[in-house]
């Protein structure tokens, strides 16, 4: 998924994807796979990121979206049934 909240910050600085990898020290490759959502960066490099756009982590990793839920949810639990032989009458 990609990760919009990057795109959209480093295109209002103005930067390009190779400006951002400078500045973090790592691949314009690399960054440019963290922005579609292919890599995850590590908690370091994430911290870097967060202050490099002034952002909270947060607000650059999770996309939270009012319709998706973030955990899957499951069906009640069914009452059990008791085989119609074990029933006496």
């Amino acid at each position: 998924m990609r990760r919009e909240k990057l795109i959209e910050l480093r295109v209002q600085k103005d930067w390009l994807q190779e400006d951002v990898a400078k500045k973090l020290g790592i691949t314009a490759s690399f960054y440019g796979m963290i922005e579609q959502g292919v890599r995850t960066p590590r908690i370091p490099l994430a911290l870097a990121m967060e202050e490099l756009f002034g952002v909270p982590v947060k607000e650059l990793f999770l996309n939270l979206h009012p319709t998706k839920r973030l955990v899957k949810t499951t069906k009640p639990p069914q009452p059990a049934r008791v085989p119609r032989s074990s029933v006496r009458s």
